[in-house]
């Protein structure tokens, strides 16, 4: 199992269960020194752009790096999908709503009187 993030918060208590669960688990890392324990680390980075080095390129260092390859494939063909233009991956509240945004004291004065008070113990 391949854990991204292995040396963070979350991402470290995902690779200790997995490895206690006895799974076997490879810690991506930047820093070869880094420690995660239970994990074999692989070197490496993410931040693999193959529009500058070219597909053939990218695929070769990361299955250097111990990516399997099926999980290559489709890492580099998202990666082709997000380059290939721009994706919009959030609505306006018009857009959703069909009205326009209003601002929350006005949402409060137009239904303050279904507030009332109540004593706190």
């Amino acid at each position: 199992m391949l854990v991204t993030g292995a040396t963070g918060t979350v991402g470290g208590e995902l690779a200790r269960r997995l490895s206690a669960a006895g799974a076997l688990v490879r810690a991506l890392v930047r820093d070869p020194l880094a420690a995660v324990p239970g994990a074999e680390l692989a070197v490496g980075d993410l931040d693999v752009r193959f529009e500058e080095t070219g597909r053939a390129h990218a695929a070769a260092g990361m299955l250097t790096m111990g990516w399997p390859a099926e999980a290559v494939e489709a890492v580099l063909d998202a990666q082709l999908a997000m380059v290939a233009g721009p994706h919009r991956l959030t609505s306006t509240v018009a857009d959703v709503t069909g009205r326009p945004a209003g601002f929350f004291t006005d949402w409060v004065a137009a239904r303050v009187g279904q507030f009332t008070a109540r004593e706190i113990r």
